[in-house]
């Protein structure tokens, strides 16, 4: 059951992309060329480079000290994130696509254990969003 969640997470995220493409559901200032190519790119990037950036992370995380890993993990996030809203695709995309990458690295279970600390907040401070908007 979890494989089929996965699935359709893969997928609406990639119809979610490719939405963006028709006219009326552009974001401003991103031509569609520029949305496509990053579609592509994040294809690629889970498909083919999965393996050596899992690779990479390994061995630059395994030395760290958990705040720096914790760090490390922020910023990748946060990058993938800022890399495909600036492509006109969702951050949100690039986010999980990120947490695809750095959940299959053999760190996965130190970084759940540092980032389960973390889980009320995020609850809390998306609930007061959604009362405040």
């Amino acid at each position: 059951a979890l494989g089929i969640l996965v699935v359709e997470d893969i997928v609406m995220g990639v119809f979610l992309a490719a939405l963006a493409l028709w006219p009326s559901f552009a974001v401003e200032g991103v031509p569609p060329q520029a949305t496509l190519a990053g579609l592509v790119v994040l294809i690629l990037l889970v498909t083919v480079g999965s393996g050596p950036v899992a690779r990479v992370f390994e061995r630059i995380g395994e030395h760290m000290d958990d705040e720096i890993l914790l760090l490390l993990v922020t910023g990748v996030l946060l990058l993938f994130a800022g890399a495909t809203l600036s492509l006109g695709l969702s951050e949100a995309l690039g986010a999980f696509v990120a947490g695809l990458l750095i959940g299959d690295t053999s760190l996965q279970g130190r970084i759940e254990h540092l980032l389960i600390h973390f889980k009320g907040l995020t609850i809390h401070v998306d609930s007061c969003h959604l009362t405040i908007s």
